[in-house]
C-alpha cells in the first residue's frame, strides 16, 4: 500500500527529520535540489500536497518571432494546440503537488494567446486570484503599430475548495492592520535581471528576486517547501535560500542548472542577482 503524505506531520518535523522521512518513504524526492529533467515527469514522483506554494513561469511559446529563442534546449515554438496541452498537463501536476497556491506567471503573446484563453476556461474552478506584474521598464514593440506591453499575469491557481474562498487561508499579511496595503499589483523594474544576464550568462527570461520575495513573504513561513517547475537559472531557489525556505526545482537545460548551482554557492549577496 502506497504511503499517503501528511503535510501537517511534515510541517512539524525538523530539517533533519524531513530529509530522513523523504529518504525512507519517498526516496526520489530531495529537498533543496534542482532536477535536470522534464518537470511533468519529475512532478509525477512527488506526493500530493508536498509543497506549500509554487512560484513559476513557463516558456513563453514566443518562437523566433520576438528577439530570438529565450531558452536553451527548448525550441519554444509549439503549435498553440500543443502548447495548450503542455500547459494543461503542467498545471494538473502543479495543483496536485501544491498544498495551497500556484503562482503561475505568463505574458500573453501572439504565440500563446489562444492557448491561455483555453487554459483559463478549463481551469476556471481553480482560479483564486489574478495578480498583475506591472514592470517599470518597457521594451519597445517589435512592430511599429504594436502596443508595447507593460505587464504580465500571475494567475493564482489552487484546488477548487481553496480557490472558491475569497480570502487566502494560508497567508501572512493583514490588510486590516494599520500601515498595511497589500494589493493584486506588483510593481518593479528588471534592471538587475539585465545585469545578471550581461555578467553571469543567465537565460533571457529570468524574473527578479523581488518577484519571488513578494510571494515568500506573504504566503510562506520559514521552513516551508516551495516548488518551481521551470527553475531556469535559479532565482526561486536563491531567494528561498536567503529567506530560510526549502525548495524543489525542475529545469531541462543542464547549463541553466549549472548557473543556478553556482549562484547558490555564492558567499555574498553582492555577487548574486
Amino acid at each position: 500500500m502506497e504511503l499517503e503524505f501528511n503535510p501537517e506531520a511534515f510541517d512539524k518535523m525538523s530539517m533533519i527529520e524531513k530529509t530522513e522521512y523523504l529518504r525512507e518513504f519517498f526516496p526520489e524526492v530531495k529537498l533543496n535540489h534542482i532536477y535536470n529533467e522534464d518537470c511533468i515527469e519529475g512532478m509525477k514522483k512527488l506526493p500530493d500536497n508536498l509543497c506549500k506554494i509554487t512560484i513559476t513561469s513557463p516558456p513563453y511559446n514566443a518562437g523566433e518571432n520576438i528577439r530570438g529563442n529565450f531558452y536553451d534546449e527548448y525550441e519554444d515554438n509549439l503549435p498553440q494546440e500543443q502548447y495548450s496541452v503542455f500547459i494543461e498537463m503542467v498545471l494538473k501536476e502543479l495543483i496536485r503537488v501544491t498544498e495551497y497556491y500556484v503562482f503561475f506567471n505568463f505574458q500573453m503573446l501572439s504565440g500563446n494567446r489562444h492557448a491561455y484563453i483555453d487554459i483559463l476556461h478549463k481551469f476556471k474552478n481553480n482560479i483564486k486570484e489574478i495578480i498583475i506584474w506591472h514592470k517599470k521598464q518597457v521594451q519597445p514593440a517589435v512592430q511599429p503599430t504594436c502596443l508595447s506591453s507593460t505587464f504580465e499575469f500571475i494567475v493564482v491557481f489552487a484546488k477548487p475548495e481553496l480557490a472558491q474562498k475569497r480570502s487566502f487561508e494560508y497567508a501572512f499579511f493583514n490588510n486590516r492592520e494599520k500601515g498595511q496595503l497589500n494589493t493584486n499589483v506588483i510593481y518593479g523594474d528588471c534592471s538587475s535581471v539585465k545585469e545578471f544576464n550581461d555578467d553571469k550568462g543567465g537565460n533571457k527570461a529570468v524574473f527578479p528576486q523581488y518577484f519571488v520575495r513578494e510571494f515568500l513573504d506573504k504566503f510562506t513561513k520559514k521552513g516551508d517547501l516551495v516548488l518551481d517547475s521551470f527553475m531556469g537559472s535559479g532565482t526561486t531557489a536563491l531567494v528561498c535560500q536567503q529567506k530560510g525556505r526549502n525548495f524543489i526545482g525542475f529545469e531541462l537545460s543542464e547549463e541553466y542548472v549549472k548557473t543556478a548551482l553556482k549562484r547558490l554557492r555564492q558567499t555574498t549577496l553582492l555577487e548574486v542577482l
